[in-house]
């Protein structure tokens, strides 16, 4: 790729409008009167130079050049597979502008002469004696090549505009207009030729100038040579015998269809393999069928020649198990191989197509590419082309790995016409999913489970995918991909992704048999107008098509799953666009047995406790936001739902966000289900006791809080609507105060609201959110409603202070916010009685660090 800009500076300020333009000009040429100069003493120097280094060069260069040579080629071929695996596109951009694109293709370009000594350093082969003036040649340069030129007029932009109408290529700043001519070419090449497409944008007018070298008709390069130097001397008929397709000649001729091989085509030849395989499957069809069959191919060695029939019934199983209703013709089956002109495979483009001989309407060879490794893999109908390019006389011949039937008929046609897809076809049709495959406008590729298939499906599985609606469209669309994806494509492992945007896996195991998602593939590549089918022995069933007993037991939770059972809630219709919250295994399995013998026996009460874990709508792990109300199946009752960043830095730890609901963290998220989606707690979720106020009271270690909370009239401010953290002291904190602290807190009203507020922090704060003690960053300060800071931090040891106070109980929920149990008030007892504390211990005995453990 070459990008010219040239740049025009026009500088307007206010002294050289003063002066007029006469003085600006008189300048501008002083100033380039100096930089020419210079530039001519440079360039003069340099010349004699160089010019007594050019024999030496020359002579070196002769040695030098088969190792040349072959970097070039080693790197040239480095940067190919470079773009091909990053996805670049997929033509190789490496040549500079010609002169022939220039904007004036009839003028050669003027050049400044440093331009000339060193402007071939960034552009063609590698060379570095380039320097000397010696210039390597370019193969396109030589005999037998043919140039085609086409010069292609944009359209032109506005000769002025407006601010608002500039384009890219027109900058404006004050005091300075910038306007941009450029020129970007880009470059590709193919074994027998080279070509070039130039954009050129002039003061707003744009053209597009494409340079073709190829070698003329009859002659093709041989190896590395310079010019075409190869003469074609056989004809199409010759050059397919070179390459051993007698198998395909003798149906040539069987058919009286030889004749088309003295004009000039480009003709897709099965290998003889391909054409066995071919005759295999036709001699099953006439033992499956002999009234319906009569379509025979004598081997290329029998004198007898072949009889053909006009009607297929194309059958690949026995017992009509599979049954592909196609009817074409011998004739239009071979027709189907030839396509009029020279077409080589720098001419099939991905998703590109070419009318065939055949006549059929629709009747096109489909190409597709896939950026395989070392090279791409070019395909016909999902025939591979596996041997490319092989010119003759009066055109080209392609081996392929397959005998090409004619495609004319719509994906969703062959589906419908054929018995074994009933079931799928009208599945189909009751989603309003058929009518996206009979369109040839489309591209897809169809995965088609048979009857049989259905069959094997649960009861209440087969019910989802007939009513055509909700998750049994989930079912159907995991069958389907908006791509061409040919079995020939997957070597090993590949992935693509289907009309649900999840990925489906394909693979090819040791017995080169190909599957999806682990279900067999058992019939490949029929081929359609729009796409291609290939017939599988199960039913795909995505992750959003199951329900939800299904799920909780993959998941690992037989507890939960039985209680949904035995409540009788599945099937209720109660789990359409919601979201469960289910709690991990250990998380009920911890609970009181007589609690959970008290829920299976009292089905109210089993329904309350199961309802509070579902709410609606659905809300995936992308919906998520912090301090959002989710309301559940229980009236009256919400869930809070929390995302903490964990570390905001990236330097110590890697920065991640943590979801909680009821400050119980998630642990797993979106497990899709049929309907809903299941996030995974790490506890069970159940109804709070009220308001803050109201847990507070209810419970008995907070005695003395509550009443220092009734004497400061604070209590008005945790009965909001919220959020709100209390940092609670029990009552054994207080017994940290001195008995003149006592007094003089529960004796100022203003003292204890300041004391109360020191313990309130108006967000909702989880101990899964609070940081651990980062070294560099304090991450831990949160405001205090009383206006100060209050550390939350977890220690190395797993401890959560608050300031020096520590959090003993976590995460006691209320309607409107969590209270955590502090052992001391926070900021009103003194360093000094700690330090004392521990120094009382160490006397009486020594400290022992294992104690700790």
């Amino acid at each position: 790729m070459l990008l010219r800009i040239s740049v025009v500076l026009l500088l307007v300020t206010q002294g050289w409008a003063q002066r007029g333009s006469k003085g600006l000009f008189e300048d501008v040429e002083s100033i380039w009167s100096h930089i020419s100069k210079g530039v001519d003493q440079f360039q003069a120097s340099a010349t004699r130079d160089i010019g007594k280094l050019k024999p030496w060069a020359q002579k070196v260069e002769e040695e030098m050049k088969p190792a040349l040579s072959q970097v070039e080629d080693q790197l040239g071929s480095a940067f190919d597979q470079m773009a091909e695996h990053l996805d670049f596109a997929a033509d190789r951009v490496d040549e500079p502008a010609m002169i022939e694109s220039a904007p004036n293709a009839d003028t050669p370009m003027k050049q400044h002469p440093l331009h000339q000594i060193f402007g071939g350093l960034n552009r063609g082969p590698l060379n570095p004696f380039r320097i000397f003036g010696i210039s390597s040649r370019k193969w396109w340069d030589g005999p037998n090549v043919c140039v085609e030129r086409q010069i292609i007029e944009e359209e032109s932009e506005a000769e002025e505009k407006n601010e608002d109408e500039m384009d890219d290529t027109t900058i404006s700043r004050p005091g300075v207009a910038i306007h941009m001519d450029m020129t970007l070419t880009t470059c590709r090449d193919g074994d027998n030729f080279h070509e070039c497409t130039t954009k050129v944008s002039t003061n707003g007018n744009k053209k597009t100038v494409v340079v073709k070298h190829e070698c003329c008709s009859g002659f093709r390069r041989k190896g590395n040579e310079f010019g075409c130097n190869q003469e074609l001397t056989d004809n199409l008929a010759e050059t397919i015998t070179e390459l051993k397709g007698d198998e395909f000649l003798q149906l040539l001729k069987a058919t009286n269809l030889a004749s088309m091989l003295s004009e000039n085509m480009t003709v897709f030849v099965p290998t003889d393999d391909a054409v066995e395989d071919f005759r295999h499957d036709l001699e099953k069809m006439n033992a499956l069928d002999h009234e319906e069959i009569s379509y025979e191919i004598n081997d290329a060695n029998d004198e007898k020649p072949a009889e053909i029939s006009e009607g297929l019934l194309y059958r690949k199983k026995r017992n009509s198990e599979i049954t592909i209703v196609e009817s074409p013709s011998m004739t239009s089956i071979l027709k189907n191989h030839f396509i009029d002109g020279w077409v080589d495979t720098s001419d099939m483009h991905d998703n590109g197509k070419a009318q065939t001989r055949n006549g059929a309407e629709n009747a096109n060879l489909k190409f597709t590419v896939y950026n395989t490794y070392p090279e791409k893999t070019v395909m016909a109908n999902c025939a591979k082309i596996v041997g490319q390019n092989n010119f003759a006389t009066n055109g080209v011949v392609h081996l392929v790995d397959k005998v090409i039937l004619p495609a004319s008929k719509s994906v969703g046609e062959i589906l419908q016409a054929d018995s074994q897809f009933r079931s799928f076809s009208s599945a189909l049709k009751s989603a309003n999913l058929m009518e996206k495959l009979g369109q040839n406008d489309q591209r897809v590729t169809v995965f088609a489970p048979v009857d049989s298939a259905f069959t094997k499906m649960p009861e209440a599985m087969k019910q989802k995918v007939k009513a055509g609606n909700g998750c049994s469209q989930d079912i159907l669309n995991a069958h389907i991909l908006s791509n061409f994806v040919c079995s020939g494509a997957i070597e090993t492992k590949a992935k693509a992704v289907n009309d649900l945007n999840q990925y489906v896996n394909l693979e090819r195991n040791e017995e080169d048999e190909l599957m999806i998602d682990g279900i067999k593939v058992i019939l490949k590549d029929i081929v359609g107008s729009n796409g291609v089918i290939h017939v599988i022995e199960d039913v795909i069933i995505p992750e959003s098509a199951r329900d939800l007993i299904e799920t909780l037991e993959a998941n690992h939770a037989p507890t939960f799953a039985e209680l949904f059972k035995l409540s009788g809630l599945e099937g209720s219709g109660e789990f359409d666009n919601a979201t469960i919250f289910a709690p991990k295994e250990s998380a009920l399995v911890s609970l009181p047995k007589s609690y959970l013998n008290d829920l299976k026996a009292d089905p109210k009460k089993l329904r309350e406790f199961l309802m509070y874990h579902v709410v609606k709508p659905k809300t995936c792990k992308c919906d998520f936001e912090n301090n959002k109300i989710l309301p559940t199946a229980i009236e009256g009752k919400n869930l809070r739902l929390n995302v903490h960043q964990s570390s905001p830095f990236g330097l110590i730890d890697i920065p991640r966000k943590v979801a909680t609901v009821q400050c119980a963290r998630l642990t797993r998220l979106d497990d899709e289900i049929c309907g809903g989606l299941i996030h995974t707690v790490e506890k069970v979720l159940l109804p709070p006791e009220g308001n803050l106020i109201q847990v507070l009271k209810n419970n008995n270690q907070f005695k003395t809080f509550n009443e220092l909370l009734s004497f400061s009239e604070v209590e008005s401010e945790l009965s909001g609507e919220g959020p709100l953290t209390i940092l609670a002291p029990t009552d054994s904190a207080f017994t940290h105060l001195s008995e003149e602290m006592r007094e003089e807190l529960f004796g100022d009203k203003e003292l204890a609201a300041k004391v109360v507020k020191q313990h309130i922090i108006r967000d909702s704060v989880c101990c899964t959110s609070i940081p651990r003690v980062m070294p560099f960053f304090d991450t831990s300060g949160r405001r205090a409603a009383s206006g100060d800071v209050v550390s939350l931090r977890k220690s190395a040891g797993g401890h959560i202070y608050a300031n020096r106070a520590e959090i003993i109980t976590c995460d006691m929920m209320a309607e409107n916010g969590v209270i955590h149990a502090v052992d001391r008030l926070i900021d009103l007892d003194t360093a000094a009685e700690d330090v004392e504390q521990i120094v009382s211990q160490t006397r009486t005995r020594p400290f022992n660090i294992f104690e700790l453990f």
